[in-house]
This record gives structure tokens, C-alpha cells and sequence, in this order.
């Protein structure tokens, strides 16, 4: 009885040891995921503090060519739209793969997360069930 009761003292520390470790692999999961989701996040405003930049660098640069008449003024307009709104565009779909990417990835985690907080309560479970029967014994 001596070494069973041992042994159930010995099983409920590393339940104990394990559920404490789960929890913090929970917390890691978790802070990586919004760490991933804040990245993403990031990317989608820098892109539209960018777009807002070049299209008034561009477009402001137009309206400053009026020196050249408004022929001069609709040109530049003509060009800059084909090649600006182009090349947001490409960004665009450069940052929304970017953000889909991370997004996905955050869900992972946030999978990752569950599953050690899930492992976290079935340890302590055990951990009560092993103490219940260390004590009986």
C-alpha cells in the first residue's frame, strides 16, 4: 500500500508539473496568434496609408503641372491613373495574400491553443482523481 500510495504521490506532481506546463504552452499559442492577427492587421493599414500617399504625390503633382495648361494637367492624369492605381493594385493583392497568409496561421494557434488548454483540464481532472485515490490508500 506504502508504494502505491508513492507512486500515486509521484503521478499527481507530474499531472500537476503537466497541467502547469499546458497552461503556459496555452498562453504562448494564444500570444502568438494575436501577435500574427496584429501583423496582419499592420500590413493592411500600412498599405492603405501608402495608397493614400501616392495617389496624392502623384495626383498632387498633376494638379502643380498646370503651368503646362490643362492639356499638360489631363495628360499627367491619363498617365498617373494607368500606372498608379496598377501598381496599388498589385500591392493590394501582394497585402491581401499577405494578411490571408497570417490570418490563417493565427487560426492555427488559436487551434494549438484550444487543444493545450483542452489537455490542460483533462491533466487536472486526473490530477483530482489521483488525489482522491492517494488519500484513500
Amino acid at each position: 500500500m506504502k508504494s502505491a500510495n508513492t507512486n500515486a504521490g509521484i503521478t499527481r506532481d507530474k499531472l500537476d508539473a503537466l497541467t502547469t506546463e499546458l497552461k503556459g504552452i496555452s498562453s504562448v499559442m494564444g500570444a502568438t496568434a494575436d501577435h500574427l492577427r496584429l501583423t496582419a492587421s499592420g500590413k493592411s493599414g500600412e498599405f492603405e496609408s501608402w495608397k493614400k500617399d501616392i495617389r496624392a504625390k502623384v495626383y498632387g503633382g498633376c494638379t502643380a503641372s498646370i503651368i503646362g495648361g490643362p492639356g499638360a494637367v489631363a495628360a499627367c492624369y491619363a498617365i498617373g491613373v494607368g500606372i498608379v492605381e496598377s501598381k496599388i493594385a498589385d500591392y493590394k493583392r501582394e497585402v491581401d495574400a499577405f494578411v490571408k497568409e497570417f490570418t490563417s496561421w493565427a487560426s492555427t494557434f488559436d487551434i494549438l491553443k484550444n487543444l493545450a488548454d483542452n489537455a490542460a483540464k483533462v491533466s487536472k481532472h486526473w490530477y483530482g482523481k489521483i488525489s482522491e485515490f492517494k488519500d484513500l490508500i
